[in-house]
């Protein structure tokens, strides 16, 4: 499934499930996933649930962001040129 501007809320939990954490481990990549999510656009809702407004706008501007980034740290590596040819 996607996010788009037609669905009104997507929710996540924090979940690093394929990771054989401990019970500090797993706090600790708990909140840093959140902080991702925040940074994507989603707020803390309750007791670990993170919420998202797609047609806010914020998440389209912190993938836009995230993508000019990669493709930014791509073309100073060389790989840009490496990969250019699946753009035709």
């Amino acid at each position: 499934s996607h996010l788009g501007g037609d669905d009104s809320l997507a929710a996540c939990y924090p979940a690093p499930f394929e990771l054989p954490l401990d019970h500090v481990d797993r706090t600790r990549e708990e909140a840093r996933l959140g902080r991702i999510w925040e940074h994507l656009g989603f707020r803390h809702y309750l007791d670990g649930v993170f919420v998202c407004d797609p047609a806010a706008g914020e998440l389209d501007r912190a993938l836009n962001e995230l993508t000019n980034v990669c493709v930014t740290n791509f073309a100073r590596t060389g790989l840009l040129r490496t990969y250019s040819h699946l753009d035709a």
